[in-house]
């Protein structure tokens, strides 16, 4: 009799926590444990795909989606050679560099423009090395539209932290 009682009472409990969470003022961090980081959601459509494994979309702007992206790599060598690395690769896709800044041991920060597919664009990035990996968070975006979308971008680039 007592486990006929609980079931209700434990599918309320559920229901009731469900509702909390849907009715949170501020957004939440999503936490993924299995890739050891969390970030400040945009709170729009979210999907994976190898090699990254969090892809976050704005609202389509005519024929591009605002988006920032997790990518994790392994890498052993040292937070030097990754910045400089990182640079050349800039230089190498003819990417203006517009800050590029070594911010604490091991985390660095980008922000670069260019022209991909015919498009002009501007990206702002985050990599953090830790244990042998990189985890490079990314925004993206048009040129035009970088002006009015970069706080919330950036707000989300910088929200990331590793576990």
């Amino acid at each position: 009799m007592r486990s006929f009682i609980s079931m209700p009472i434990k599918i309320l409990f559920n229901f009731l926590i469900i509702c909390r969470m849907l009715n949170a003022a501020e957004p939440q961090p999503l936490v993924l444990l299995e890739y050891g980081f969390e970030i400040e959601p945009l709170e729009e459509k979210i999907t994976t795909s190898p090699g990254i494994v969090l892809y976050m979309l704005l609202a389509p702007r005519k024929d591009f989606s605002p988006n920032v992206n997790v990518t994790i790599q392994r890498y052993d060598a040292t937070a030097q050679d990754y910045f400089d690395l990182s640079k050349r690769g800039f230089e190498q896709a003819k990417f203006k560099i517009l800050h590029s800044a070594v911010l604490e041991e091991g985390t660095m920060e980008f922000e670069y423009q260019g022209e991909t597919m015919g498009q002009e664009m501007h990206w702002y990035a985050r990599a953090i090395l830790k244990d042998r990996k990189a985890y490079i968070v990314t925004a993206t975006a048009k040129e035009k539209d970088w002006q009015e979308l970069s706080p919330k971008l950036k707000k989300c680039v910088n929200s990331f932290k590793v576990k």
